[in-house]
C-alpha cells in the first residue's frame, strides 16, 4: 500500500486568546495523524498535553527551542487514528502564546510507524535538521519541520521534498513551514529549508515506516494426474 497525505489542516491562535488551540479534522480510522506544532515565545516542550473528541492517543516525538530571545518552540506530534470520523483536536499549551498547528493525515503507514528523528537549532538562511540514523527500511516516509523567530520569511522546500506549507504566524512575530517526501533507500535523512531572512531557527525530521505490502492469494494444491485419476474414481 503506496503512503498517501490524505489531509492537511491548519489552525492557530494568537499570544491574547487563552492557552488552549482547537482544530477541526476528519480523519479516517486506521490512518495516521502527524502534527507539526509550534510556539512563540515558548520554552522546550511548550504544548503540555494534546488530546481529542475521538480518544485517539497523541504522542511527542521530538522538540527543539532555538533558545535565543525570540525563542520559537518547534514540536512533533503524532497519533494513529482508531476511532475516525469529526473530531476535535485540542493542544493545551504552557502559558499564553502565538501558536500554530499543521495537522497531516496519512494513510500506508505501518501500525507502528516512527522509525527515526533529529532535531537542530542554528541562526542563517539554511535551516537543518541534521542527518538521521541509517532507515531501518526502505520505504519510508520523511517529514520536515521547523520555524523561524521573527516573521516576514518564505521558505523553499529542501531538496527532494513536497508538499510544502508556510505561514506567517501573528502579524510577523514567526514562521513556520513543514514538508515531506518518500523515500526507498535506507540512507540517513536530513530535512531542511532555505529561508528567505537570515534569522533563529529551529528544525527537525522524522522518518515513518509505511506498511508492509499486502501477501497475494495462498496457492492452489497441486495434484499429480495419478491423485486426480484415483480422486475421480471415488
Amino acid at each position: 500500500m503506496p503512503i498517501v497525505l490524505q489531509n492537511t489542516t491548519q489552525a492557530t491562535k494568537s499570544a491574547t486568546t487563552g492557552t488552549t488551540l482547537a482544530a477541526a479534522v476528519t480523519p479516517t480510522a486506521g490512518n495516521f495523524l502527524i502534527l507539526g506544532v509550534s510556539v512563540s515565545g515558548g520554552t522546550l516542550n511548550s504544548i503540555a498535553s494534546i488530546a481529542d473528541t475521538k480518544a485517539n492517543t497523541f504522542t511527542r516525538v521530538a522538540s527543539v527551542n532555538d533558545a535565543t530571545a525570540g525563542t520559537i518552540d518547534c514540536e512533533l506530534w503524532t497519533a494513529p487514528v482508531t476511532a475516525g470520523g469529526s473530531d476535535t483536536i485540542t493542544l493545551t499549551i504552557t502559558g499564553s502564546h502565538y501558536c500554530n498547528v499543521w495537522v497531516r493525515e496519512y494513510s500506508g503507514l505501518a501500525a507502528t510507524p516512527l522509525d527515526k528523528f533529529v532535531s537542530a537549532k542554528g541562526t542563517g538562511t539554511a535551516l537543518s535538521s541534521g542527518a538521521t540514523a541509517t532507515l531501518s527500511q526502505a520505504d519510508e516516509l520523511v517529514i520536515g519541520f521547523g520555524g523561524t523567530v521573527d516573521g516576514g520569511e518564505t521558505y523553499t522546500a529542501g531538496s527532494g521534498f513536497g508538499n510544502l506549507v508556510q505561514a506567517q504566524i501573528g502579524a510577523g512575530t514567526y514562521d513556520t513551514a513543514m514538508e515531506d517526501k518518500i523515500v526507498s533507500a535506507t540512507t540517513a535523512q536530513t530535512a531542511a529549508f532555505t529561508a528567505s531572512i537570515s534569522d533563529a531557527w529551529a528544525c527537525i525530521a522524522a522518518t515513518f515506516k509505511a506498511a508492509a505490502a499486502p501477501s497475494g492469494p495462498p496457492e492452489s494444491p497441486t495434484f499429480t494426474r495419478q491423485a486426480q485419476m484415483r480422486a475421480s474414481l471415488r
